[in-house]
């Protein structure tokens, strides 16, 4: 009896723990969903805040993260479930308390509960993506660099001219072959694949919606005109519409922009004068450069060339630019070089003056014999090899390094000095794209946070022309965003690099022609694409690459194992990594590039650290709920891993009870070179944690417990720490060796604390080599120029 009296106490306070809220929640219906409505009202000003930070990272041309993408992608969900929760809770409310006993509402009456905690999360995901939001940049369009063509007379007249014809009443249209007070100010490329709706698609993601109803998605030209019409006539304020590299006249009305709306003004750019003429455009003829003037743009840039070369060979190359920037821009870039001697600049004058490029004339040929020049004067073919390569990615697009690792990374059999680098080999990616980019071959990248994104790179879209050229001599097939539906034909049997990104294919079932010596295809950004027949790839035996990502495609197995050979595959978007787990990992042993992204694992078990010759990993928005032990250890190849908003529940050490990877694991990898992970265990970052390898060779990383808080753009210059106010305050007593070992080694750090306490205690740290660093606490940034000073905040 005593027993039973002792057990009844706990046993009732247990069902009481357990009952007593779910009666709650149901008795309290109208309260939670009141305090939702509330969360939720708050979750849509969110949204509109990071829909207008979105649209002013793409206006500018910078990439919005993915992760930003992923959470508006829930947000717009989750909107359109609470509608038809209020739904529900009306009739609900329609049929009086007591019927809520009815096991149907006490479902409803939880899910209310699990909804509120799902818009509360995305509230506080929303505040890490807006802690920026006072730095947010102005709506302006940087196109490219102009730093050496301010001051030049022609340049400034040109912006004079501009300016005023947008202050004249009766032009709304300006041509200009080659800001005033705008409330937007929108960036449109056309290029010479004319598609409406990408057209309709770039200038409504910018614009606000205005409570206009519609959804442009899936609708008809003339209804998403019509749309696209009404939310631009609802703008207050000026608008500015840029159309970039138009080919052919545009039809405004089939678009969807209103000749009756004088708040909205348009800038055309064109290198056809008939396109202005036929679209009645006010014209500004941007001309050639005069001979003083292109020698001062020459000179500027042209400033590390060798001082002993006559002056009047210099002239000479100067004038054979024919007065156009961006050949002067190119050619000075590739001479700038004190080592040059004259007989180089001799040779490089012939060429310019003698050169015939077959079906180019005028001033496109003479922008083409200048990067050609400059392509053949690369050094070594490394650089020629990831010049091509720049150019399978869609005009106009953001090049980013860890792409061009990933493309490349086969290709290190073409140069054998290459591959002896061993670790430092994917850190030469860096210097490879640092140095075209001062050849002028591709462009630097701007980001509003920081003068340049080391990371990134663009095209002109007339180099980008020239380097699709010289590549089909080298056996590249370049179709990007020309909406293609059918696989196209292909005459040249060598082909050994297809990029088919951006179009409108829908499934592959025949097996194409001539691609037997094939060893890259990119499809990526075919969103419609969802069904490859097993047939399609028969003859793709030397295949090495394939990029998947942004299709449509769901299985695998039909097919993968007919590419015996291969050694990147790039997918996700679709969770169905279940079905790619099937695959036997005898097939994909050659693979050394791996990158699984937006998709859900369930288990990463033993057979995948049979993986050996992985060297990059980007798991990055992959849901891993659980990966085993000394899968990482084995994989001694790895050099690049990405893991962020992926799987953070690393243990400290190896449980011989239970079998889950260790944090450890990584510390002996002797070749990773870049880890971004998430870290949930904060013993991992005490002093008392020790690791056996101490990560030997990592230059970059990105380690996080603050998981809400993104990086937009993480770059090899940096590295970055995101620390939650329960680890450890990070002074040198206290802080984990394998943590304090990397921060020795780090030259500029990043980092995020939500404790101004810690970052007092941090601020104290005496690292010789950290020469800038920035802190963020809560939405106040700290910036520190010099560690060796003592610090002014």
């Amino acid at each position: 009896m005593e027993l039973v009296t002792t057990c009844i106490p706990p046993v009732c306070n247990v069902l009481v723990d357990w009952v007593s809220p779910k009666l709650r929640n149901m008795w309290y219906l109208k309260k939670n969903m009141d305090e939702c409505e509330t969360s939720k009202n708050t979750l849509e000003t969110k949204g509109n805040d990071v829909e207008i930070h979105m649209n002013l990272e793409e206006t500018n041309r910078r990439c919005v993260s993915g992760e930003i993408k992923d959470w508006f992608n829930k947000y717009q969900c989750i909107s359109q479930k609470y509608s038809e929760f209020y739904k529900q809770f009306s009739e609900y409310r329609r049929e009086g308390r007591w019927s809520r006993v009815r096991k149907k509402t006490y479902k409803f009456c939880q899910e209310v509960v699990r909804m509120m905690k799902e818009i509360n999360q995305l509230i506080d995901e929303a505040n890490s993506f807006l802690l920026n939001a006072g730095e947010m940049p102005p709506p302006i369009v940087e196109i490219e660099n102009t730093e050496f063509t301010h001051g030049l007379p022609s340049m400034e007249w040109n912006k004079k001219a501009v300016y005023k014809a947008l202050e004249e009443q009766n032009v709304n249209v300006i041509g200009m072959e080659t800001r005033s007070d705008f409330k937007f100010v929108i960036m449109v490329t056309v290029s010479s694949n004319l598609d409406i709706k990408k057209i309709q698609d770039q200038i409504e993601r910018r614009l606000p919606k205005n409570n206009v109803s519609g959804i442009m998605d899936d609708q008809r030209s003339a209804a998403r005109a019509n749309i696209l019409s009404r939310r631009l006539e609802k703008v207050e304020g000026n608008i500015l519409i840029i159309f970039d590299d138009v080919w052919e006249p545009l039809n405004f009305t089939e678009i969807g922009i209103p000749s009756s709306n004088k708040s909205c003004k348009i800038i055309l750019t064109t290198r056809d004068q008939i396109v202005c003429e036929t679209m009645g455009a006010k014209e500004i003829i941007i001309d050639a450069l005069g001979t003083d003037e292109s020698w001062k743009l020459f000179e500027s840039i042209n400033v590390c060339s060798n001082k002993d070369v006559d002056p009047e060979v210099k002239h000479a190359v100067c004038k054979e630019c024919a007065g156009l920037p961006l050949a002067i821009s190119v050619v000075a870039k590739s001479l700038n070089n004190i080592k040059l001697i004259e007989a180089y600049w001799l040779k490089s004058l012939r060429y310019l003056k003698t050169a015939d490029p077959i079906g180019m004339g005028g001033r496109n040929g003479i922008v083409y014999k200048s990067v050609k020049l400059s392509y053949d004067g690369l050094e070594e073919n490394k650089l020629k090899i990831c010049f091509l390569l720049c150019s399978l990615f869609p005009e106009d697009c953001v090049i980013d390094l860890f792409d061009l690792i990933c493309y490349g990374i086969e290709e290190e059999e073409r140069w054998a000095e290459y591959a002896k680098k061993g670790i430092d080999s994917l850190n030469d990616f860096l210097d490879i794209l640092n140095h075209l980019k001062s050849r002028g071959l591709i462009l630097q990248q701007q980001d509003w946070d920081s003068d340049v994104n080391i990371n990134t790179a663009r095209m002109h879209d007339i180099v980008r022309d020239v380097a699709i050229n010289i590549a089909k001599e080298e056996g590249f097939f370049i179709k990007t965003g020309a909406g293609l539906e059918d696989w196209p034909r292909l005459y040249n049997k060598e082909l050994k690099w297809i990029s088919l990104m951006d179009n409108s294919f829908k499934d592959f079932t025949h097996r194409p022609e001539n691609v037997e010596m094939l060893k890259l295809l990119s499809l990526k950004g075919n969103k419609e694409l969802k069904r490859i027949e097993s047939d399609f790839f028969k003859g793709m035996q030397n295949l090495l690459f394939l990029d998947l990502r942004e299709t449509s495609i769901s299985d695998l197995t039909p097919w993968i194992q007919k590419l015996k050979k291969l050694g990147v595959l790039m997918y996700g978007g679709n969770r169905s990594y279940e079905i790619f787990k099937q695959i036997p990992i005898s097939i994909l042993g050659n693979l050394s590039v791996l990158c699984l992204q937006h998709s859900k694992i369930k288990e990463l078990d033993k057979d995948f650290g049979k993986l050996f010759n992985l060297r990059v990993i980007d798991f990055t928005r992959t849901e891993i709920d659980i990966i085993r032990s000394k899968v990482f250890s084995s994989l001694k190849n790895l050099e690049v891993l990405y893991m962020h908003n992926s799987f953070h529940h690393w243990k400290a050490s190896n449980d011989e009870f239970e079998d889950c990877v260790a944090f450890e694991e990584l510390s002996t990898l002797k070749h990773l070179y870049s880890l971004r992970v998430d870290i949930k265990n904060k013993d991992i970052f005490s002093v008392k944690y020790r690791v056996a390898g101490n990560f030997p060779s990592i230059k970059h990383f990105s380690i996080r417990s603050i998981f809400g808080y993104l990086w937009k753009f993480p770059i090899m210059d940096f590295n970055y720490l995101a620390l939650d106010q329960n680890i450890v305050i990070l002074v040198k007593e206290e802080i984990s060796q394998w943590l304090k070992l990397l921060l020795i080694k780090t030259k500029r750090l990043r980092m995020v604390v939500d404790c101004s306490h810690s970052a007092r205690a941090l601020m104290n740290l005496d690292y010789e080599d950290i020469h800038v660093m920035s802190i963020k606490v809560c939405s106040v940034i700290i910036k520190i120029s010099s560690f060796n000073e003592k610090h002014n905040v």
